[in-house]
């Protein structure tokens, strides 16, 4: 198996990215907004999001991340994401409380399918997210079994 379970969800690691996601399987980022934590650096509070405003996506930064609501995914510029991004989908309209990022996991710092950092599940748990998508060179991706069955069977060659 190319994922491996913990509890109901399936943590792996497959050849694709998340732009590509936003194409072939957008139903990962369905019933969820997004917290985007990274994207080739944390965001600061002068970054320009007036572009993202501009064309109705609702979005706003809070701490080092760029929350996006559910409703606009369908809007959100699938070329967005270049180089390394990490994204975490939470559950609609849920409060946050303050965080500091102190550490990422994109494809450069581990791999999913072969080991789950400690320090990922403390901030998967303290976001209370339901999925997870790290890209780089390759993706580390967080989701419910049939997602990522769906997935590794697109992404993968024999």
């Amino acid at each position: 198996m190319p994922f491996q379970i913990i509890g109901e969800l399936a943590f792996g690691n497959t050849d694709s990215d998340i732009n590509c996601l936003f194409e072939k399987i957008p139903e990962i980022f369905f019933d969820a907004d997004l917290l985007i934590t990274l994207q080739e650096a944390p965001f600061k509070e002068d970054y320009p999001i007036t572009s993202l405003l501009d064309a109705g996506i609702k979005c706003r930064l809070f701490c080092q991340a760029m929350i996006v609501e559910e409703e606009s995914i369908p809007k959100f510029p699938a070329d967005f994401f270049f180089g390394f991004a990490e994204l975490y989908m939470l559950k609609p309209g849920q409060q946050l409380q303050p965080f500091e990022l102190n550490e990422y996991f994109t494809t450069d710092c581990c791999n999913f399918s072969k080991e789950v950092p400690k320090e990922f599940l403390n901030y998967f748990e303290q976001f209370n997210a339901i999925r997870f998508l790290a890209d780089g060179v390759g993706l580390n991706y967080v989701c419910e079994p049939a997602l990522a069955a769906k997935l590794e069977s697109l992404f993968t060659f024999t």
